[in-house]
């Protein structure tokens, strides 16, 4: 390959290419574009290799495993370089020392977990001031320290990646009449504090993705309303208080994320007068959250609402309006009473629905075995689909369920839920966990819950069932998770006994702590006979 010294353009990317750089590259004087990223080159950085290419004006050398301290002084007769990229490698890149001037105006510069002037008190790139065409700057997760100079948001004109690092004190608001061009700006994982300016609209009003989170912003959140292209708001895990965007009162038709968890939110979960028609995911989490949601939750177009740990009460009827292209609720650990209303069964795109926690009574809603996602063996939900997904909403048997590329599942754990198992749940042959546990359930083990193909787990303990653990269980195989099997067969005249009336498939088991009054050659072994009453049907 290095023979044919004409190529100007050479991508080698996602492959998996490794071993050193042969340096016979630097032979190859008209190349202007080379990326070789995504695979697993070794050894030592090849500066010098990359010095002689003195026409490249696209090096993309990202996502490898070169180790070892650079210069970025090394590049600095690359007149020509427009785009360099070396970020995620195991690399020490210093900018400072030796002293040099660029002889290149960058497009682009993605420095990203360079351990970026680690021996120069991890400071900003001081080059970076005099590069006044720059489109987008990655200097994320470098351990960056000092504060964001106000020059930074207005050289850079699309796009700023600072997150992971440790800059502090407030932001940089700018000033006067001049506003920034920025689309996309992270400052997430550092240790900003303040408020955040009240102008941000007009200061940055073209922002397509914002993502402050896990800082210590503090105060109201902002009116937003005047930036329209925002589509991406990610606030999260900061001290936030106030109402949720209480600012927002025009036309936001551009926003589908939305992340305000972890903060001291309060009052209801959208103000009254806000219009987000394309709003897709909404995160609320631990907030405080309090107050009847308005009706005009049901014009966003919601696959995902997540409100656990909040102080909601009331009946979950008047709470939560009819979304029928939801495919994720979770409303756990708030103060929700009531029926599960029927309404839920036309969200036919369900995928998990987690309302543990509350206060709920009544039946389960048979009809929730109508829901198509959950019958379909083939469905799911894909969390890289959309921005990111926070564990914490779901929890079977203490195993958290973040980061599950395909999952369905249904909790109502924890709640008043009476009467019996609806047979129909059997149907679900889709569902990947079913947790009931720690309600009033009565009655028998439906043996048609055999039918649910894909179960990974199944809570069903702490509930006044009863009868027999039905033998066609033993067909179900729990692939995934292993858990242990704790079957309580408890005598009117004797402590609770551990008891597995039959083996379980490959690692799974069923979690069905079942209230048995038995006889006591049932606790050998032996066929027993309930004494309980059948569950009452609903």
């Amino acid at each position: 390959m290095c023979e044919i010294n004409s190529f100007t353009d050479l991508d080698l990317s996602h492959n998996q290419l490794h071993g050193d750089m042969d340096t016979c590259f630097s032979n190859m004087n008209s190349l202007e574009k080379l990326d070789i990223s995504a695979n697993s080159f070794n050894g030592t950085f090849p500066s010098l290799l990359f010095s002689n290419l003195t026409n490249i004006e696209f090096l993309f050398a990202n996502l490898n495993d070169f180790s070892g301290r650079i210069s970025l002084s090394s590049f600095a007769n690359l007149s020509k370089l427009n785009f360099l990229d070396l970020s995620y490698n195991d690399l020490e890149v210093e900018t400072e020392s030796p002293f040099w001037l660029p002889s290149f105006n960058l497009h682009g510069l993605h420095l990203g977990g360079c351990n970026l002037n680690s021996h120069s008190g991890n400071k900003i790139p001081s080059f970076i001031s005099t590069q006044y065409l720059l489109e987008s700057l990655d200097l994320s997760y470098n351990s960056l320290i000092g504060s964001i100079p106000s020059w930074m948001l207005y050289n850079v004109t699309s796009e700023l990646w600072l997150g992971g690092n440790n800059f502090s004190g407030s932001l940089p608001w700018l000033s006067g009449n001049s506003s920034s061009n920025l689309a996309v700006l992270d400052i997430s994982e550092n240790k900003f504090h303040g408020t955040i300016s009240s102008n941000i609209n007009w200061i940055i009003p073209k922002l397509y993705k914002f993502n402050a989170s896990l800082n210590y912003f503090e105060g109201s959140i902002p009116p937003l309303d005047g930036m329209r292209r925002l589509s991406i708001l990610d606030l999260s895990s900061n001290g936030l208080d106030g109402e949720v965007l209480i600012g927002v009162t025009g036309n936001m038709t551009s926003l589908q994320y939305m992340d305000l968890s972890l903060n001291k939110l309060h009052g209801g979960i959208l103000p009254k007068n806000s219009s987000m028609p394309n709003l897709k995911w909404l995160d609320l989490r631990r907030n405080m959250l309090s107050k009847r949601n308005p009706d005009n939750l049901f014009k966003c177009s919601l696959r995902f609402l997540n409100v656990a740990k909040n102080d909601l009460s009331g009946e979950l009827s008047t709470q939560l309006p009819h979304l029928p292209m939801l495919m994720v609720l979770v409303l756990r650990q708030n103060h929700l009473r009531g029926k599960i209303p029927e309404h839920l069964c036309q969200s036919n795109q369900m995928t998990i629905l987690d309302l543990s926690e509350n206060n709920l009574s009544h039946c389960i809603p048979s009809c929730l075995a109508n829901i198509a996602s959950w019958n379909d063996v083939s469905r799911g939900i894909s969390f890289t689909a959309y921005y990111k997904w926070q564990g914490d909403v779901l929890v079977a048997k203490n195993i958290r369920t973040n980061a599950i590329g395909l999952f369905t599942a249904i909790d109502l754990s924890s709640n008043q839920l009476t009467g019996a198992i609806p047979t129909q749940i059997g149907n679900l042959r889709g569902i990947h966990v079913l947790n009931l546990s720690n309600n009033l359930l009565t009655g028998q083990i439906p043996p048609i819950l055999k039918d649910m193909v894909n179960i990974e787990a199944l809570d069903l303990s702490s509930n006044k069932l009863s009868g027999v653990i039905p033998q066609e269980l033993t067909s179900l195989t729990f692939s995934k998770y292993g858990m242990l099997a704790t079957m309580t067969c408890q005598a009117s005249y004797q402590e609770g006994i551990n008891l597995t009336p039959f083996p379980m498939k490959a690692m799974g088991v069923i979690l069905a702590s079942v209230d048995f009054r038995c006889q006591q050659d049932a606790l050998r072994g032996g066929r027993h006979q309930s004494t309980a009453a059948n569950g009452r049907a609903c």
